[in-house]
């Protein structure tokens, strides 16, 4: 498990040694529960930028994970969500 300080925890599904997807409960009480799916992409900051000129939305800007990678969450112009993702070496 990660602690994610005020959010809660983030528990880790690992495969292979590997983390592979995760959970936790949503800080948001507004949004409901809901899965997530990530594609991994080569440059999230562009990524992002370019989702947004294309008409949708950017939900989370791009961050940084520690020991992860870099993320963000964008929102297409229908409503659909979708994270990006690109991880660290090894990963």
């Amino acid at each position: 498990p990660m602690d994610m300080g005020p959010m809660g925890t983030y528990h880790v599904l690992n495969f292979e040694g590997k983390g592979r997807a995760g959970a936790m409960k949503s800080p948001m009480a507004e949004v409901p529960p809901h899965w997530l799916p990530y594609v991994q992409v080569e440059d999230v900051d562009r990524t992002a930028e370019r989702a947004k000129k294309l008409g949708g939305e950017i939900l989370v800007p791009p961050a940084d994970i520690p020991e992860v990678g870099r993320f963000a969450v964008i929102k297409d112009n229908q409503g659909a969500a979708i994270g990006i993702l690109k991880p660290n070496p090894g990963q």
